[in-house]
């Protein structure tokens, strides 16, 4: 068993490659062409036959539904998780639902970062929880994509957009030997997470997050690899992940909803513009657990 911690350095590769992702203010490409209107009544089953088919859920809604409604359909997908941050509890509806409201600029502060204009690393949602208290699902609802700040010219600039890239993508980006180390290695800490790398399903699944300049302490139970071996996966990992070619986004309008398999997809978002005055983004959010986890090894 080997012990170490990771820090990144400013001569990695996905450190270039994350900041021409999510601060370039580029338009990204959509994971689907277009987004269909949702057919009356037919919200639940829609989403339940998309999230079957590639692990995404994306509909138009003429109006975004009351937090009873939304709360509702989260429910037909599993449980919905309490957020129990205190950080967070301002923005909070029912213990369920956040509210992520643009309130905030740019900040270093990982507490306010969701509800700021900047980037947020890619991750998967509870990456340092025990699998059982890891979302299935991240379910996303726009209220009011807000309006972006103008350029000198009359142009907008891109909005906030939520970026996707799909763990089957970046689980072939790596070698053979990077995966071993990968599925032999997890945080170390005092609860009992699963490795960065595992199968659910027969898919290679990812329990991982880009700390961005804070360390990552793990512990590696593979035989004979030595802390470099594993920093240098780590890095392998972060540079497929920030790989241009695989990242799709979610483009946001009122009424939009998104839901994501959190065993397929790594998801962030790339830095907004600033809004124009007396104008906010404002998602909203459920995080849904599941016992959907048959296959797991």
């Amino acid at each position: 068993m080997v012990h170490g911690t990771f820090l990144e350095r400013d001569s990695d590769p996905h450190v270039a490659l994350r900041g021409s992702l999510l601060n370039s203010g580029r338009r990204l490409p959509p994971p689907r062409e277009t987004v269909p209107p949702v057919p009356p009544g037919g919200l639940l089953a829609e989403t339940v036959r998309q999230l079957d088919a590639d692990g995404l859920f994306l509909g138009a809604l003429d109006t975004p539904p009351v937090d009873e409604d939304f709360i509702a359909l989260g429910r037909t997908l599993g449980e919905p998780i309490p957020e129990a941050d205190p950080a967070v509890q301002d923005h909070v509806s029912q213990e369920v639902l956040l509210n992520l409201v643009s309130v905030h600029p740019e900040t270093d502060d990982a507490s306010l970062q969701p509800f700021a204009t900047g980037a947020l690393t890619l991750h998967s949602e509870g990456s340092g929880r025990p699998v059982g208290g890891q979302p299935r699902y991240i379910v996303l609802m726009c209220c009011d994509p807000g309006r972006p700040a103008v350029t000198a010219d009359g142009g907008e600039l891109v909005p906030a957009q939520t970026v996707l890239v799909p763990m089957a993508e970046v689980h072939e980006a790596l070698t053979p030997a990077e995966r071993d180390i990968l599925r032999a290695t997890r945080y170390r800490t005092d609860q009992s997470v699963p490795t960065v790398l595992r199968e659910v399903d027969g898919r290679p699944v990812f329990s991982f997050r880009d700390f961005g300049t804070a360390k990552l302490h793990w512990v590696c139970d593979a035989r004979g690899v030595t802390e470099s071996e594993v920093n240098d996966a780590f890095r392998a990992l972060l540079a497929a992940m920030y790989a241009q070619e695989t990242a799709r986004a979610v483009h946001w309008a009122r009424g939009t909803v998104a839901a994501l398999d959190n065993t397929y997809f790594f998801h962030g978002r790339t830095s907004g513009a600033a809004h124009q005055p007396g104008s906010r983004r404002h998602l909203k959010r459920l995080r849904i657990r599941t016992a959907r986890h048959t296959g797991e090894r």
